[in-house]
């Protein structure tokens, strides 16, 4: 009668393989060599070779820092990139490109604002 092996917490009731036998393979691995932590493992995760276009990067980091005309053209430039070849990175570009507008608006009431302050305070002198 064989014993049960021995794990740090405690004994297993996992059945263990007979010798000689080989392990149970998976249907969703594609070779029963191929498991979990293996090197050969295969990772279905995100394709490397899919990256963000640079030109909707740099669109959200100019809405970033206020550099209103230039986010709103890299993000429609990273638009017409991305229609075309597929690239990641359209969330991205529309960011910029709101605040980018949001930020041009902002300057055109700061502007009217500012010409009408020096209109009202020239015609009080």
């Amino acid at each position: 009668m064989s014993q049960p092996p021995n794990t740090p917490y405690g004994t297993s009731d996992a059945p263990t393989q007979p010798y000689g036998q080989p392990e149970p393979t998976s249907p969703y691995l594609s070779s029963p060599a191929q498991s979990y932590g293996t090197p050969d493992a295969q990772y279905h995760g995100l394709n490397p070779t899919e990256s963000y276009n640079p030109w909707a990067i740099a669109s959200l980091v100019l809405g970033l820092c206020a550099t209103a005309i230039l986010a709103v053209i890299a993000g429609h430039v990273a638009l017409s990139q991305i229609k075309r070849t597929g690239q990641r990175g359209a969330g991205l570009a529309i960011a910029g490109l709101i605040l980018g507008y949001l930020e041009i608006a902002f300057y055109t009431v700061l502007i009217i604002a500012s010409l009408g302050f020096l209109a009202w305070a020239g015609s009080q002198s």
